[in-house]
This record gives C-alpha cells, structure tokens and sequence, in this order.
C-alpha cells in the first residue's frame, strides 16, 4: 500500500486510519473523524432516549390500569356495602310487615289506636307507665320507634331522668 495516499496526522504525522476521530499517538483531533464519530454517539443517544420515553409510556400504562382496577374495586365495594344496607332496610321492612299490605294497614290501625293511649300517659307525667306499655307492646312485635315521645321518654328513662315538659304542659 501507498504511504502517501494514506492519511498522517497534521500534528505529528503518525499514520491514520481513515475517518479516525484523533491521533492515537498525540491526541489531535482529526476534524471528519471526530463528527463522524460525535454523529454517530448523537444517534445512539437519540435511540436510548426513545426508548427511555417507550419505556415511560409502558410504565405509566401498567400503573395507570393497576390504579384503575384499584379504583374499580373500591367503587364495587362501596356498590356491595350499599346495596347490602338496602337489602338489610328492605328485608327489615318487609320483616315488619310480612310483605302483606294487611299487615300494614292492622298495624297502622293499632298504632292509631294504642299510640294515644301511650300520648295520654306521657303528656300526664306517668313516664313509667309509658314506658312498661313501650316495652310490651315492643315484645309483642308493634314497631313503636314511629311513636312521637319514643325518642325522649327511651333517652331520658335510660338515664333516669323525666322527660321535659312540652310546650304548654303545667
């Protein structure tokens, strides 16, 4: 081969190898070699960052469906709760009255007809009284929470108190 053809190092004049990026014996820094080899190292460096925005992208896509199935199951259990206290109310409802309007329209006579005897007794004071019918007629499967006083008279005797006068009472 042709020493004259081959490329020497304008610093040192060592021999080169073409496009090198510099002088393996001083160092210089041969212009075309070097771009080559800077282009070079950009697109590789252009290449990683791509994958490091493909790999982001999976990431938060793998992160994005776990929080969605976390706030998937959250919202189900919720739905579940729900549902499960309507289904307690509506059992107890219709526990009470035995799924029979019949049954509905007998206890809203009886509570008509026994609630003012319980009205009676409270608005006279006689509290204890009241409060032994509340317990029988409780026992005997009456729902009694719908009686205007239930609320006072159970709160006040359960801390053996009386019940305060209503407005107007002496």
């Amino acid at each position: 081969m042709d020493q004259r053809n081959e490329p020497r190092c304008p610093n040192c004049g060592a021999p080169l190898k073409r496009m090198m990026p510099k002088c393996p014996y001083c160092g210089h820094i041969c212009e075309e070699g070097a771009e080559k080899q800077f282009m070079q190292e950009l697109e590789e460096t252009r290449q990683q960052l791509d994958k490091v925005d493909d790999e982001a992208r999976a990431g938060y896509r793998q992160e994005w469906k776990r929080n969605s199935l976390s706030a998937f199951r959250k919202i189900l259990l919720a739905a579940a709760v729900i549902a499960a206290i309507a289904g307690l109310f509506i059992w107890s409802e219709r526990r009470l009255y035995r799924n029979d309007p019949e049954d509905y329209v007998h206890e809203m006579a009886w509570q008509h007809e026994h609630f003012m005897e319980l009205d009676e007794l409270y608005e006279a004071g006689k509290y204890e009284e009241a409060r032994n019918l509340l317990y029988k007629y409780s026992g005997e499967g009456h729902n009694m929470w719908d009686w205007k006083y239930h609320d006072e008279l159970m709160g006040y005797t359960q801390k053996g108190m009386d019940p305060p006068l209503q407005t107007g009472e002496k």
